[in-house]
């Protein structure tokens, strides 16, 4: 009789360590830039929306100055744009009761609001309005040439973590004395 040998032939199904191992790797290194992504379009959407407020803002600023007619061309000049760099300004309390007041103290408080609203609006931010012969520039000549284009120029600073970014924003409007 012949003696047969048995020998089992076991078969292991499943992963080996290694292969868990590589697989976690290649889904970290997948969601690392599933994260990235998520930052860069948190980044763009907050510089988006400050673009937006400038916009706005600007647009507030230029209806301001067109609605305060006389201010625009007076024997002064524009007063908007001669007052608009003044560090004193303070706004006429006679402006917001019956009594009224004049298109100069209209335009002060109209300058000195808005400055509020942009700096609650955009970090760190400042602005100018003049009248410029080459609007795309971020610099504003002062210029009392009413044929000249009137520009707003604002500019703030975006921090994005150690870095801060200076960022513009301007706006052209056409010749005031064609408005």
């Amino acid at each position: 009789m012949k003696v047969r040998s048995q020998t089992k032939t076991i078969l292991y199904r499943g992963f080996s360590l290694i292969e868990v191992m590589i697989a976690m790797l290649i889904l970290s290194v997948g969601l690392l830039g599933v994260a990235a992504l998520q930052i860069q379009a948190l980044a763009l959407s907050t510089d988006s929306a400050y673009q937006h407020d400038a916009s706005i803002l600007a647009s507030s600023m230029i209806e301001r100055t067109l609605l305060n007619a006389s201010a625009l061309t007076g024997i002064n000049g524009n007063l908007y744009v001669n007052l608009f760099d003044e560090t004193n300004l303070a706004a006429t309390a006679s402006c917001y009761t019956s009594s009224g007041c004049t298109s100069s103290q209209i335009a002060q408080n109209d300058i000195v609001e808005w400055r509020n609203e942009l700096q609650r609006a955009l970090p760190e931010a400042s602005a100018t309005l003049c009248f410029d012969s080459s609007p795309t520039t971020t610099d504003c000549a002062l210029n009392t040439q009413t044929s000249l284009p009137l520009v707003m120029k604002i500019w703030w600073v975006e921090k994005s973590g150690s870095l801060a970014i200076n960022k513009s924003h301007i706006v052209v409007i056409e010749n005031i004395g064609e408005v």
